[in-house]
């Protein structure tokens, strides 16, 4: 994801926090997934236009799991955050992060 003002990268870490991790937490502690990740790109002053800024990472046990997951999204989202998601600056995810790409890789594939 690329951050749509490097000054909010405070507040778009914030909000992954309330929102974005708390759900992850949830699902892990439940088994519904087997763990994530938030990786934020060590700015380089050389670069002016990186490809990402932010990487979310969530790791499944399985393509069955995946699967699960998105079907279950909604009501995981309701027992993680019963309040619905946490608005930071008034702003929700997208006011922070524009998607660049999402990518799911299978593990046997990467092994081989």
């Amino acid at each position: 994801m690329k951050l749509i003002d490097p000054a909010q990268k405070e507040n778009a870490s914030k909000y992954l926090q309330l929102n974005w991790m708390r759900t992850r937490e949830y699902s892990v502690k439940n088994g519904l997934i087997a763990s994530y990740q938030v990786l934020f790109r060590q700015t380089d002053p050389k670069d002016n236009n990186p490809d990402w800024d932010v990487m979310l990472v969530t790791e499944y046990k399985d393509t069955g799991q995946v699967h699960s997951y998105y079907d279950n999204y909604s009501e995981i989202l309701k027992k993680a955050n019963p309040d619905g998601p946490i608005k930071v600056d008034g702003k929700n995810l997208m006011g922070f992060l524009k998607p660049v790409s999402f990518t799911v890789l299978d593990k046997k594939v990467i092994e081989n």
